[in-house]
């Protein structure tokens, strides 16, 4: 039971993860001070290693333990 209630966490968590990547995406292309710029990269980055750890534990490569 436990674990179909986190697949469905998980299936939401991934997507509202997937709309801000194309959130910051955007204001990616629209920012002009580099400084800006970096940051924007560094919270994408991070919200792919995110998914990246969906992908692992909904593929069965990662074990959550409650």
């Amino acid at each position: 039971m436990f674990f179909f209630i986190l697949l469905n966490v998980i299936d939401g968590l991934e997507g509202v993860i997937k709309t801000m990547i194309r959130d910051l995406e955007k204001r990616k292309d629209k920012v002009m001070i580099r400084s800006d710029t970096d940051d924007l990269w560094t919270k994408i980055e991070t919200l792919q290693w995110v998914l990246y750890v969906i992908f692992a534990i909904r593929n069965g490569q990662m074990v959550v333990i409650p």
